[in-house]
């Protein structure tokens, strides 16, 4: 997903968002193409560069995602779910569920979430009806909005709990980074869903073995229990313990401003810090409006 895409990207976030709110809606391209004063071909082809699908491949992603969701946190009929999903028949819901999850939806009720408690499944519930279903959009946004004054940021330090993190490591080009996390991202979130982990935060990516240009970005999401890797994706760890933290608001462009002031805060209380890590809270394709973006910013203390 390339970040050159500033202007399209403010105009189909809207829409964006309104595919997330109501993924059952009729998706029409030609209609929606004339909402926007494009051609559908346009349309389909910037839309595609930017989320990594179509608009109706996408609303039908979510629909089976949510779907997945509601299979292993309630107790609804399987045909009930369907419906809810926008399909019509029970046949029709499982053929889609098992091609894009690889089980029939009564296998992947069976498997559920592990061990995973009450207020996990309610949080995995809450992480695939907000944030999950676009991560393709986190910082691959940059570039969408104007440069803001910077903020006064307030720097928290904060006992952090040690999370179970599966994530896609990748090292890139810094000017690259938007455009892997918008890779990187939703394959960490879709292995997850096949393998019934159950998402215990929002989109994270974790920095280190920084050089002159180059980064290697650990990008994926915290699981709440034990997991297992395969392929790209790989299990760790985003540590426990004191951590120097604040809450960018904004674009992410500023982000670079809330890490440097977290580093000199660092510096003035004389500690040494780890790998820091980004935390996107905000969705951007559940809040098309980048001035309200929020990016909790972590720096792990040493002990």
């Amino acid at each position: 997903m390339p970040p050159t895409l500033p202007v399209r990207l403010q105009t189909l976030l809207p829409l964006i968002a309104d595919i997330q709110a109501d993924p059952g809606r009729d998706i029409r391209l030609t209609q929606l193409a004339q909402e926007l004063e494009m051609s559908p071909h346009h349309l389909q082809r910037v839309f595609k560069a930017l989320v990594g699908a179509s608009p109706k491949r996408l609303a039908a992603r979510i629909a089976l995602e949510r779907a997945a969701a509601a299979l292993v946190s309630t107790d609804d009929a399987v045909l009930t779910i369907a419906m809810d999903a926008g399909y019509e028949s029970h046949e029709g819901f499982s053929r889609a569920f098992r091609r894009h999850f690889g089980v029939s939806p009564a296998s992947y009720r069976r498997r559920g979430l592990g061990d995973a408690t009450d207020e996990e499944i309610g949080r995995h519930t809450a992480i695939a009806h907000g944030g999950a279903p676009c991560l393709g959009l986190h910082r691959a946004s940059l570039g969408s909005a104007p440069r803001t004054t910077p903020m006064d940021y307030s720097i928290e330090r904060k006992e952090m709990p040690e999370t179970v993190f599966l994530y896609v490591e990748r090292r890139v080009v810094q000017t690259d980074i938007a455009s892997a996390l918008g890779q990187m991202l939703p394959a960490a979130f879709q292995y997850a869903t096949r393998r019934g982990y159950a998402f215990a935060g929002p989109p994270t990516c974790r920095y280190s073995n920084f050089s002159p240009g180059q980064v290697t970005l650990a990008a994926g999401l915290p699981v709440a229990g034990e997991a297992t890797g395969e392929g790209d994706v790989q299990v760790g760890v985003l540590p426990g313990g004191p951590a120097a933290t604040t809450v960018h608001v904004g674009p992410y462009e500023g982000l670079h401003l809330a890490h440097a002031a977290v580093e000199s805060w660092v510096l003035e209380q004389g500690a040494t810090a780890g790998d820091p890590w980004e935390v996107y809270l905000t969705d951007p394709g559940e809040v098309p409006d980048p001035a309200q973006w929020q990016t909790l910013v972590v720096w792990p203390l040493s002990k």
